[in-house]
């Protein structure tokens, strides 16, 4: 015969002891795993039980935000917070409601013009822009009292912040 002497690539015999090999294998390896499983009876129980607590945590946490997240926000109604009082001078002294910077930008004062408006007050007596120096130290006692180097400071950088 001419084909006794060919060689097959995948012999049916070899893979089925193959496989055989491979069942016994894992049999006999399953066979431990239950006999190691079983002297360590703790180690196994916290294997099994730990995944259950996280899912069942995971329940818990997400239920709670369901129930964080899922209410519905009621928005208070809105309350008039009422105008900017007058300012009342102390005996002998003078007063002024409000004070703003930067002085004599156009937009600015009329957007000052309607907030005195608005409030009942007068515009230039009640709200005053800042302007220079000297209008600061005729307006404020308290403002005599600072530095001149923080009062520089505040004309020459009106309407900037600092990071």
């Amino acid at each position: 015969d001419g084909e006794a002497g060919k060689m097959t690539l995948f012999d049916e015999s070899r893979r089925q002891r193959g496989l055989m090999v491979y069942i016994v294998q894992f049999r006999t390896l399953l066979y431990k795993q239950l006999l190691v499983s079983g002297r360590n009876w703790k180690g196994t129980v916290g294997q099994v039980v730990a995944p259950i607590i996280v899912v069942l945590m995971l329940l818990l946490y997400q239920f709670a935000a369901n129930t964080v997240l899922l209410t519905k926000t009621v928005t208070p109604s809105s309350e008039s917070l009422g105008g900017i009082p007058k300012c009342t001078p102390h005996p002998g002294g003078n007063c002024t409601t409000l004070v703003y910077l930067p002085y004599d930008i156009p937009w600015v004062d009329n957007i000052m013009k309607m907030v005195a408006e608005r409030n009942g007050l007068e515009f230039g007596v009640d709200v005053v822009g800042i302007g220079d120096v000297q209008n600061i130290t005729n307006m404020f006692d308290a403002v005599k009292a600072l530095n001149s180097t923080m009062t520089d400071y505040l004309l020459n950088h009106q309407n900037e912040t600092q990071n």
